[in-house]
């Protein structure tokens, strides 16, 4: 890979970052709006697992992409 190809790359991960951390701030605010109580309806229930599914896997998908990239980058590859 060229540096171009690596700088196109770190643009595409950057983007579906932003629309991750959309949908992250969305399920927040949702999850906020529901509140701590002792008990909750089926659709709450639901928008609470669907907000805990979606952390999950976002963080999965970004660690395995970043720690992958790393094997694969080094400085004296990217530098000029």
């Amino acid at each position: 890979m060229t540096n171009g190809d690596y700088f196109k790359n770190l643009a595409i991960d950057l983007q579906i970052l932003d629309k991750s951390l959309y949908w992250l701030r969305r399920s927040y605010v949702i999850c906020t709006e529901i509140g701590v109580k002792s008990a909750y309806s089926d659709e709450e229930c639901d928008a609470i697992e669907t907000s805990q599914a979606g952390m999950r896997a976002q963080a999965t998908s970004s660690f395995k992409k970043f720690s992958g990239a790393s094997t694969r980058w080094s400085w004296r590859t990217a530098v000029p």
